[in-house]
């Protein structure tokens, strides 16, 4: 049963999932170790694969696992008959993680009809406005401060949309990103995007990183020219991420419920009986050359700190890390190369 908000209004209830990588059945399994009002672990009974009463679900992505793409074309198939099964769910929302499918199929989920997002968005949802922010390897290793000097760049900073809540697969860099190696894997792109934003989102849903399952209210805020930070009205962080931290091969954590106030006025001038899908607005947020996309460097402005010696795998989009060849060892094959030439003349 809902609580009514502090305008009066029923809130909007959200059942959030996240990198659960195959095994969306088993979030059935895991009864409720204790509740909040804001954010809560529902309690599961029975085998039936349901999920919560809620007016949207969202999953943050990494709904498939490693390997070619015919098993994550199987992984989609198992989601869409997941998702079917909620049928109590009107509004079903799946941004695309790091290990989905860019599949240029119109409709991915044909069963559940859940909406499946590639490419930055906007929807609304009972007056409430969302910002989805899918996984992009033109922005995973990309810092804004590389690219503010372009007028494109400037104009999607300036751009980011108005939102109550933003969802994105990767967390912000710094806020529930630490990985079991120490390593702070956030994305610093969504982060200053958040950050140069006129005016921030209530509440920030993501995933990526197992082990950064958590909430944390965090204040997004730039200095001003003059050095002073400002001060901003503070963000909620939800890492919602289901699976055991490292490779995923179970789930350890179950869904999270979160109830959103909504708001009067986006309300009054909504159409009552339009779907998430008929608000559904894509936006660019980032241009499209590929200059300087992947730099290699330490120095390149990624703000990559202590990670001198993690290697970037260079990978074909859909595959997994270890399909690639690590940078070193190109380095190593290349030098070996040059040498045996030299020797050779």
């Amino acid at each position: 049963m809902k609580s009514s908000s502090r305008n009066g209004l029923q809130p909007l209830r959200a059942v959030v999932i996240s990198d659960t990588h195959g095994f969306e059945g088993a979030l059935a399994r895991f009864p409720a170790p204790g509740t909040s009002e804001e954010v809560h672990i529902p309690s599961i009974v029975g085998d039936d694969f349901l999920l919560p009463q809620a007016d949207i679900l969202i999953h943050c992505g990494d709904f498939a696992a490693s390997g070619s793409r015919k098993n994550q074309r199987a992984a989609a198939r198992r989601l869409d008959d997941f998702l079917a099964r909620q049928t109590h769910i009107p509004e079903k929302i799946v941004v695309q993680g790091n290990h989905d499918p860019d599949s240029p199929a119109k409709t991915l989920f044909p069963n559940s009809k859940a909406l499946y997002i590639r490419k930055s968005s906007t929807i609304e949802v009972n007056g409430v406005s969302f910002a989805l922010e899918p996984y992009s390897r033109k922005t995973a290793f990309r810092s804004v401060g590389q690219r503010m000097a372009t007028s494109s760049s400037s104009g999607a900073l300036s751009s980011f949309p108005k939102c109550d809540v933003l969802v994105s697969h990767e967390p912000p860099r710094g806020v529930l990103d630490l990985t079991y190696h120490g390593f702070s894997a956030g994305s610093s792109f969504l982060r200053n995007v958040v950050e140069c934003a006129q005016e921030k989102p209530r509440l920030w849903l993501c995933g990526h990183i197992h082990e950064g399952r958590g909430v944390m209210k965090y204040h997004f805020a730039k200095n001003d020219e003059d050095g002073i930070r400002r001060e901003e009205s503070p963000t909620i962080v939800i890492n919602a991420a289901n699976a055991n931290t490292g490779r995923a091969n179970r789930l350890v954590s179950g869904a999270v419920i979160v109830d959103i106030d909504r708001d009067p006025v986006t309300i009054a001038r909504s159409d009552k009986k339009a779907t998430a899908e008929m608000t559904l607005k894509v936006r660019s947020v980032i241009d499209d050359d590929s200059d300087d996309i992947f730099p290699l460097n330490g120095d390149a402005g990624l703000g990559l700190h202590g990670m001198d010696e993690l290697e970037l795998y260079v990978t074909r989009p859909g595959v997994r890390r270890r399909k690639g060849i690590p940078q070193s060892v190109r380095k190593q094959r290349l030098q070996s190369r040059s040498t045996t030439a030299i020797v050779e003349d």
